[in-house]
């Protein structure tokens, strides 16, 4: 296991409550950190490009900031919500996600440094059928297309309704890709 951090990263944004912090806009800086396995990563060459596997890409996570930082939000709470979400389809090998936004001299009356919110998104869990341990990226038990399950090409997609209705009631929480794969035929 590693982890991936890259930090103070430094955004002019226009988040805010106020209508005043929408217009002049303010100062964040963001600090992620990405818990992984590393083993077997690598960089290849693939059609003529450079590509990182078993890995997390600095660039990508910068680039999923700085998009989410370009979209004007009234809480804080949803520009970390937006990031995390955008992480689940980027990097499938994550087991915890921590953003930290901090917002510098926010707008309280006084003088502070800053305001932050620090959220941690731990995707260990134990298969609910066998309790082999995987990596599953439901939200608080609700799907929501990220996890490697429910992509079109995942082993849930390929088990009848009936039979994944039977297995989510007797089997409570996500289950591992070899119990899936049992069902899927």
């Amino acid at each position: 296991m590693a982890l991936i951090s890259i930090e103070a990263m430094r955004f002019r944004a226009f988040h805010g409550l106020y209508p005043e912090e929408r217009v002049l806009g303010t100062d964040f800086l963001l600090d992620v950190w990405i818990d992984t396995d590393i083993s077997g990563a690598k960089a290849i060459v693939e059609h003529e490009t450079d590509k990182l596997v078993n890995t997390i890409n600095y660039q990508t996570i910068f680039d999923i900031c700085e998009i989410e930082m370009r979209q004007p939000q009234k809480l804080i709470e949803t520009v970390v919500e937006n990031i995390l979400f955008r992480f689940k389809y980027q990097f499938p090998n994550m087991h915890e996600a921590r953003l930290r936004v901090r917002k510098l001299n926010p707008p309280v009356g006084g003088q502070v440094e800053w305001a932050s919110i620090l959220d941690v998104k731990n995707f260990r869990e134990s298969c609910g059928r066998c309790g082999s341990k995987l990596v599953c990226y439901k939200d608080g038990g609700r799907r929501d297309g990220t996890c490697w399950c429910e992509q079109a090409d995942g082993s849930r997609s390929k088990i009848h309704p009936r039979t994944l209705e039977m297995l989510e009631s007797q089997h409570k929480g996500c289950m591992c890709e070899r119990c899936l794969r049992e069902f899927a035929g």
